[in-house]
């Protein structure tokens, strides 16, 4: 350690090393080592939840799930477009939890079609 406590040579050994770091960041982890020991160097952050299906990020299962159940039944019908299948999915969520129980919409403004 530093004599006079200001870290410069350990700053120094660590981009040596291969570690970039302030002079000022590694004060302040010291500090915090020297106070609560290794889990003052612990990121205190929590982390986000996983999102509950892969690849929807954190959007309700329920909300995931109703478009595949409004499908589920039309394997003999036109494909029809996304104006209908929002319009089945909002009907799926309202049959299965309740008229405004699930909200779908992501509160971009409509385009319109």
């Amino acid at each position: 350690m530093d004599p006079d406590g200001a870290g410069g040579r350990e700053v120094a050994e660590l981009a040596a090393g291969g570690q970039q770091i302030s002079q000022r960041t590694f004060l302040r982890m010291r500090q915090r080592y020297e106070a609560e020991g290794l889990w003052g160097l612990v990121d205190g952050r929590s982390p986000k939840p996983p999102a509950p299906v892969p690849g929807t990020g954190r959007v309700d299962e329920r909300v995931v799930a109703a478009p595949t159940d409004a499908l589920s039944g039309q394997t003999e019908l036109s494909t029809g477009d996304r104006k209908r299948l929002m319009m089945q999915t909002e009907q799926v969520l309202a049959q299965n939890y309740g008229e405004g129980t699930v909200n779908c919409r992501s509160g971009r403004p409509s385009t319109g079609s």
